[in-house]
């Protein structure tokens, strides 16, 4: 800097018309250089401001990737919290079952404790019963004993007042016989009613003794069905607070539901704006291509997933095999991303899901991406998330010769999502569609199509075999190439 004032200095005192020359020019270049930023200021401010979810086909693709990534961490964000909110309603549920059970136990414990009540109450009115029946003896036999004390009273009396008679008199009168004869039978009577009140005494006491017995038995009783309406209210009072505690669960699963519901409403309403995002993206996805021959490095995108070609929805065929025997195998283990051949692979596309697996008919994954491309299924509220195809493209172009027309046929019909209109058109899943697919390892790529349909083909020299991608999405200008 300090270099280039004292060249302008110098310039200046000896060469003034250069010095003017270039200092005009250096003035020019920094204005145009200030207009040029503030040109592209404006364009980047207009196209931010053209850039939204409305109006995506105003979008950049990097736009629309920031866009994609934005709204992926918002699905993974209410991902987290459904599973969180989903644990936690798991664990109110288990406890809501705990405390039913408890209060089913409880139930059963005070109909246990009632039926007890029942026979406490039952006995107790059965002795107060027999203790009435023997107070009924007790006044009945208290009568006796007063009538017969009467009894002896009146004959004692009747003894005395004979007794006081004058013998002599009764001996003259010739009357001596029957006063003895008399005399003997009031004796009789005495002793008679003196036995009866004996043994009425002893029998009074015999029955207050049963009284007595009975009142005991009628005391305990009453102590046990006290304890036990106790008990009885206890447990009561135990299964109100569980139906407390129920209530609060209840209400508290009620608030969750509602909290679910509504990120679930949140959720559906992100993965409609991600599709369409996605769907944006895949025009610029339309224009991507991959020469056959070129060399490719493991993870190196190589495509997008589509449903070119024999598709009755949007997937991933990825087979594999070896190269000297031309024999196809389970490539379980490259999708699961473990090591394969001794060698570190890379799973063909992020999050794989399989759809169909591996079996003798089927040698190959069908896989799906759980995490990239569009995230919903084909629904007339999510028809973004569809394609439609006559069955005649299936049975005359697509799948002619690979599939019989029957299987077509069937097919078809199984695999419709909703159809465009009733006669000979039906709509399918493009659930995952735009999501890229990478190669699993170095090696050299070829490109073929067939009946319409893309795909890839990988040699691996170092794991000594082929991969296979099918069903890839076409790229602008491929002619032989059917989505």
């Amino acid at each position: 800097m300090r270099q280039l004032k004292n060249l302008f200095s110098i310039l200046r005192n000896t060469r003034p018309k250069l010095y003017k020359s270039l200092l005009v020019l250096l003035i020019v270049g920094v204005s145009l250089i200030v207009t040029n930023k503030l040109v592209l200021s404006v364009k980047s401010n207009d196209t931010t401001q053209n850039c939204s979810l409305e109006n995506t086909g105003q979008c950049s693709a990097e736009e629309l990737k920031d866009l994609y990534n934005k709204l992926e961490k918002d699905i993974q964000k209410i991902k987290e919290s459904l599973k969180k909110l989903g644990k936690d309603k798991t664990t109110i549920t288990k406890r809501l079952k705990i405390l039913r059970e408890e209060r089913a136990l409880l139930e059963l414990q005070i109909q246990e404790k009632t039926l007890k009540l029942n026979i406490l109450l039952k006995e107790e009115a059965i002795l107060q019963d027999k203790i009435n029946e023997i107070q009924a003896d007790i006044d009945t036999n208290q009568a006796k004993l007063e009538v017969t004390k009467d009894s002896l009273h009146k004959y004692l009396l009747l003894n005395y007042s004979l007794q006081s008679l004058p013998w002599e008199q009764l001996l003259l009168e010739g009357k001596i016989y029957q006063f003895f004869e008399l005399m003997g039978y009031l004796n009789y009577s005495v002793t008679e009613y003196e036995t009866k009140i004996n043994f009425l005494k002893l029998l009074h006491e015999h029955i207050q003794e049963q009284k007595k017995i009975l009142n005991e038995k009628l005391d305990e009783l009453s102590a046990k069905r006290a304890e036990a309406e106790k008990e009885t209210k206890a447990l009561n009072q135990s299964r109100d607070s569980l139906l407390q505690k129920e209530n609060e669960y209840n209400q508290e699963l009620a608030k969750l539901e509602t909290q679910i519901k509504a990120l679930k409403q949140q959720q559906a309403e992100i993965n409609r704006m991600h599709n369409q995002v996605a769907v944006a993206l895949l025009r610029f996805f339309e224009n991507v291509s991959i020469q056959s021959g070129t060399e490719v490095k493991k993870g190196d995108v190589i495509g997008f997933i589509g449903h070119s070609g024999c598709a009755f929805g949007t997937h991933l065929h990825f087979a594999v095999k070896d190269v000297t025997t031309g024999t196809a195998f389970n490539p379980a283990p490259i999708v699961a991303g473990n090591t394969f051949r001794g060698q570190i692979v890379r799973p063909p596309i992020d999050s794989p899901i399989v759809t169909q697996g591996y079996h003798s008919g089927h040698k190959a994954n069908d896989l799906v991406s759980g995490s990239r491309g569009i995230r919903s299924y084909c629904s007339a509220q999510n028809p973004e998330a569809c394609y439609c195809r006559t069955k005649q493209l299936y049975l005359n172009t697509l799948c002619n010769g690979i599939l019989s027309t029957s299987s077509i046929e069937r097919l078809y019909e199984n695999l419709q999502r909703f159809t465009k209109n009733s006669s000979n058109e039906a709509c399918f899943n493009m659930y995952s569609e735009g999501a890229p697919v990478y190669a699993i390892a170095d090696g050299k790529l070829v490109v073929r199509y067939y009946k319409g349909g893309k795909y890839i083909r990988i040699y691996h020299p170092d794991l000594n075999i082929y991969s296979y991608y099918f069903h890839l999405k076409c790229a602008n200008g491929e002619s032989n190439c059917i989505d």
